[in-house]
C-alpha cells in the first residue's frame, strides 16, 4: 500500500513517456473540427455519392453537436442524438421523420469517422463509447422465376449486339 503523501497509479510524466497525454491547448469545436475533415485527402478520396451521404449525416451531427468542443463529446449526447433521430424531429431546421436503427447506425459510423480523424491528429485520446443499435435483419428477396430469367436473356441478346450472345 502507498505511504502517506505517495499516490496510487501512473504519473503524469510517464503518461507523456508514453504518449498518453492530449496534447495540450484548447481543441476545437466540433463545427470547425468538421470543416478539416472534409479537406483531408482520405476524406476527398472517398466516391461522390458517399461524400454526400457523409456530408449530409455529419451537418445533421454539427448542428446537434456544433458547439461542442471535440474532446467533450460524450456518450450520453450521443445517446440522444440516436433517440431523437429514431423518434424524428428538427435537424439543420427541417423536420425529419423517424427513422430504421440501420438509419441511425450509418450517421454514428459517420461521427465515428470524424472522432478517429481527431484521434489521428491528436485532439482525442480515446474514442466515447458508441454502440450501434440492433437492426432488424434485411428482408429476403424472392429469386428470379424463370420466366423472367429468359426475358434477361432475350433482352440481352437483342438489346447489345457486341456481346449478348456470349452472355
Amino acid at each position: 500500500p502507498p505511504r502517506m503523501g505517495e499516490r496510487q497509479g501512473v504519473g503524469k510524466r510517464h503518461e507523456r513517456r508514453e504518449n498518453h497525454l492530449p496534447i495540450p491547448g484548447r481543441k476545437p469545436l466540433f463545427s470547425d473540427y468538421v470543416a478539416v475533415y472534409f479537406e483531408k485527402a482520405k476524406v476527398q478520396r472517398k466516391r461522390p455519392g458517399t461524400l454526400e451521404n457523409e456530408r449530409q449525416a455529419i451537418g445533421r451531427w454539427r448542428d446537434y453537436l456544433g458547439h461542442v468542443r471535440i474532446d467533450q463529446i460524450a456518450t450520453p449526447a450521443i445517446t440522444a442524438y440516436l433517440d431523437k433521430r429514431l423518434k424524428g424531429g428538427i435537424f439543420c431546421g427541417r423536420k425529419l421523420q423517424p427513422v430504421s436503427e440501420r438509419t441511425a447506425n450509418l450517421d454514428l459510423m459517420m461521427l465515428r469517422n470524424v472522432l478517429k480523424a481527431a484521434m489521428d491528429d491528436g485532439h482525442l485520446r480515446e474514442l466515447p463509447r458508441m454502440k450501434m443499435l440492433d437492426e432488424a435483419p434485411p428482408p429476403k428477396r424472392d429469386l428470379i422465376t424463370p420466366a423472367e430469367f429468359d426475358s434477361l436473356i432475350e433482352a440481352a441478346r437483342n438489346g447489345c449486339k457486341k456481346n449478348g450472345e456470349q452472355l
